[in-house]
């Protein structure tokens, strides 16, 4: 019986995890880098996107997000437009959106910190 309920468990898990998983189109697969504004402030962008939805974000020179590459979270794709998040190093979350315009370029807006943030990404 022990076995059979670990079992059941498995293929709950395995299903669960594949029901969340997310195909993400080619046009929006790879390594993308530019940078970030805020007012007077800036600094580098890069963003990774893997086919089955995970990646990750780093940002140079953003007050309490780190300079470390951060995993994304709660990615969604909506026609052009892509929504992630990820979680800085002191736990505010980056939430944002962004349109691919034009061939491998991205322009997108974040809240962090109770801040608008505006970047621009090209495909690496």
């Amino acid at each position: 019986m022990k076995l059979f309920k670990k079992l059941l468990m498995s293929l709950c898990l395995l299903l669960a995890f594949h029901a969340f998983a997310i195909d993400v189109p080619a046009k929006y697969v790879g390594d993308w880098e530019g940078s970030w504004y805020l007012g007077d402030s800036s600094g580098a962008a890069r963003l990774t996107i893997g086919p089955d939805g995970q990646g990750s974000l780093r940002l140079t020179n953003l007050d309490k997000f780190g300079d470390r590459e951060m995993p994304l979270e709660n990615l969604k794709l909506i026609g052009n437009r892509i929504n992630f998040s990820a979680t800085g190093q002191a736990g505010d979350e980056f939430s944002s959106f962004a349109f691919l315009i034009g061939d491998g370029r991205l322009k997108g807006e974040a809240v962090y910190g109770g801040d608008d943030i505006k970047y621009r990404l090209s495909r690496k």
